[in-house]
């Protein structure tokens, strides 16, 4: 990581789970609640929209099929060569990681008017990004729950559905990391809750 984190004000928590867990949902409950959010996802997007220079990169390792025709980026084919092999997936990380996390380390720094700033992103734990974080929120569900999830936003079979998330690291290996734990097989009532307790205790930590 080029970038540091210059921004000492604000209580900086990362909330991370398996793919298709539920991050969007509980931090926009975080969001309501006051929480600066910043979206790895969302960044990553920005990052590869037509002509930026990550997704040159990527093009470039991975072949201009993976481009549409007005040369934004074809997702799902982006997402079958990226989970086709070990090594694809690997070599995606390592192109896109460095250009996701300097982002990030930027907004952090320039968001040093928010007293309680949320990073959801999927690979906190698996990107060596612990060490920016004041504490760590981890998002599971049932595995039923996970898959059918992923099928439905991705449009994927359920072998292909499986195939990702078995691809990264599990829920349980996860949990070790954990400052704070939701459960989103819940109801949404419950985790509205669960999300609300964890607010509160970052709001008596930035006092």
């Amino acid at each position: 990581m080029k970038e540091r984190i210059t921004n000492k004000h604000s209580l900086i928590a990362g909330l991370t789970g398996s793919i298709a867990t539920g991050k969007s949902l509980v931090a926009s409950y975080f969001e309501q609640m006051g929480a600066f959010i910043i979206e790895a996802d969302k960044i990553y997007a920005d990052l590869v929209s037509p002509g930026r220079p990550l997704l040159k990169l990527i093009a470039m390792e991975f072949g201009k099929e993976i481009l549409n025709q007005d040369g934004s980026l074809n997702r799902k084919i982006m997402g079958q060569k990226a989970f086709s092999s070990e090594d694809n997936r690997l070599k995606l990380n390592r192109i896109t990681h460095p250009f996701i996390i300097n982002t990030i380390i930027e907004k952090i720094n320039e968001a040093i008017d928010k007293k309680i700033i949320l990073v959801t992103a999927p690979l906190i734990i698996e990107s060596n990004m612990l060490s920016i974080f004041d504490c760590l929120i981890v998002i599971v569900c049932s595995r039923e729950q996970q898959i059918e999830r992923l099928m439905k936003r991705d449009v994927l079979t359920k072998e292909e559905a499986e195939s990702r998330i078995i691809a990264q690291l599990s829920s349980e290996d996860k949990l070790k990391y954990a400052d704070y734990v939701i459960n989103n097989s819940e109801t949404r009532e419950k985790v509205y809750q669960n999300t609300y307790h964890i607010y509160t205790k970052l709001q008596k930590s930035t006092k």
